[in-house]
């Protein structure tokens, strides 16, 4: 329902059709000790109110399948409804997210501003919220191939903010340890999150979207470093918890992490068949998700094509993951 309300918001903006957007604003503290205690009778838990973002109720309902208790949920945060979504925190942030899952990365820079905007306009400049927004901005920036411009705001907000208690800390190493990886810097990259996993954090114990990422970030380190045994053990592990945690639901995760593990698994005698299974997985999800036509579904469907293509090789090796 969630998601089916969302592409009806982005139909309407897209075609300018006047509509009504549930609008949220940071909830009061008050109500929020309520939400928590409303929670803790189901035996889930948020973080402190300072550093609660909109992804934390996202990840309430999306993760642990309470959907018979959702509504209660949305009932104890306070909302009101305007003429457009512009400019809400949430509703920025989630397009987003979205926008970046599918390939879009100039919208979702986009959105990204727009809601640190937001943040600035609610709590001030320099908030922890913002300083993790930041961070996102960072990543999509190396996302992005601008490798200068994301090692750059990576310097300065470790310099700006050593020692600081911000929103989503273990996201923020996560983040860290992909901007590493992407502008080739392997070992600190695999220090960072080796780092996060020998320290757990409030998310990585109780997030298990945090977890997946943390083994997917990982995975792609090791893979790079031709530690493929591992590698290809945390990306199992990462596809059977998005699968457990989804029910089986297709996922931009479950699909990421199936082409990433066909990936690694193409180069060796033994794993063609298991390879080429999870690329017509990857496929399928990107296809169903983003469309045919999409970037990230044509490098599924290429990858598919070529492993089908190919016979396996005589000998086993690591191949050399981008």
């Amino acid at each position: 329902m969630i998601a089916a309300n969302v592409q009806a918001a982005l139909f309407l903006e897209k075609k300018k059709i006047p509509a009504l957007f549930r609008a949220h604003e940071p909830p009061p503290a008050e109500k929020y000790e309520d939400l928590q205690q409303f929670l803790r009778e189901f035996k889930l838990r948020m973080p402190p109110v300072e550093d609660v973002t909109p992804g934390d109720y996202a990840d309430i309902l999306r993760l642990y399948g309470r959907f018979a208790e959702s509504h209660a949920l949305l009932d104890k945060a306070g909302a009101y409804y305007r003429a457009d979504g512009k400019d809400d925190m949430g509703w920025e942030t989630r397009r987003g997210d979205l926008a970046r899952a599918e390939g879009d990365y100039a919208g979702a820079e986009q959105y990204l501003r727009a809601s640190i905007a937001e943040v600035r306009r609610m709590m001030g400049p320099n908030s922890s919220l913002e300083v993790s927004l930041m961070w996102s901005m960072a990543y999509l920036h190396a996302q992005q191939g601008h490798i200068e411009q994301a090692t750059k705001e990576a310097e300065q907000l470790t310099a700006e903010n050593s020692g600081r208690r911000t929103v989503g800390a273990a996201k923020i190493a996560i983040m860290r340890g992909d901007i590493a990886r992407i502008r080739g810097d392997y070992a600190g990259s695999e220090r960072i999150l080796r780092e996060v996993v020998a320290a757990p954090s409030y998310a990585t114990r109780n997030n298990r979207y945090e977890n997946i990422r943390l083994h997917e970030s990982l995975a792609m380190t090791l893979a790079l470093e031709g530690k493929m045994a591992e590698a290809e053990s945390l990306a199992r592990e990462a596809i059977a918890a998005t699968d457990q945690s989804f029910k089986g639901e297709a996922t931009t995760m479950s699909a990421e992490l199936s082409y990433e593990l066909a990936r690694m698994r193409a180069g060796d005698a033994d794993g063609a068949a298991e390879a080429t299974d999870l690329a017509r997985r990857a496929a399928r999800e990107l296809g169903e998700m983003f469309g045919m036509d999409n970037p990230r579904t044509r490098d599924a469907q290429a990858l598919l094509a070529k492993l089908q293509a190919k016979p396996a090789p005589a000998t086993g090796g690591p191949v050399s993951v981008h």
